[in-house]
């Protein structure tokens, strides 16, 4: 782990507190089960003989991320019915939206970015490919994914002038961060996106 991933994690163990309380019990935006979000998602079960199958991750933040993201789950799932997937959110009315789309059992709250929580649910969830609505990208995960080869898209991404004007402002870093996702698609179907 580099200097910037030990000040991240520094950060985030100072600010994740208030964070959560305000969100929680405030803003109204966090549901019950911390524990997902400190990085204990329900893991992913294995076969008596060791076998499970390949599992798609995707992080749809909230209601909108959760409604577009109905079609690319539908396509993908028809392309590779041997696939597991499993989504994740931030939010308790994303959470709503999910399930009610794509089972109560697929879905999940996504882990706080800081390192530990991040690996111990890639851990849990042993996914095989991982997709961002829009620009959801953390640099945690990113780079504990890309640490574990697994491939990152970000998919329906729009960045905006104020976001680009960031990630030049980060310099080296911020092109360091965005180097560790694989692609980004916009308006195509899962399956065009895994057979690129």
């Amino acid at each position: 782990m580099n200097a910037s991933h030990l000040l991240l994690d520094l950060a985030y163990s100072l600010a994740l507190p208030p964070f959560y309380l305000w969100h929680r019990y405030i803003a109204k935006k966090y549901g019950p089960r911390l524990y997902e979000k400190l990085g204990y998602p329900p893991p992913r079960a294995t076969a008596a003989n060791g076998y499970a199958p390949p599992c798609l991750w995707l992080h749809a933040v909230s209601v909108g991320e959760a409604l577009a993201a109905r079609p690319l789950v539908k396509g993908f799932a028809d392309a590779h019915p041997d696939w597991d997937i499993r989504v994740s959110v931030t939010t308790a009315t994303g959470r709503q939206v999910a399930e009610k789309h794509f089972g109560a059992e697929r879905v999940f709250y996504y882990p706080f970015d800081a390192s530990w929580m991040v690996n111990r649910a890639l851990d849990r969830i042993r996914p095989d490919f991982v997709v961002l609505m829009e620009l959801e990208v953390w640099p945690n995960f990113v780079a504990a994914a890309a640490a574990r080869h697994i491939p990152v898209v970000v998919a329906n991404a729009r960045l905006t002038a104020r976001s680009a004007r960031r990630f030049r402002a980060a310099g080296e870093w911020g092109h360091r961060f965005l180097s560790l996702v694989s692609v980004s698609y916009t308006h195509l179907t899962l399956p065009t996106i895994y057979s690129v």
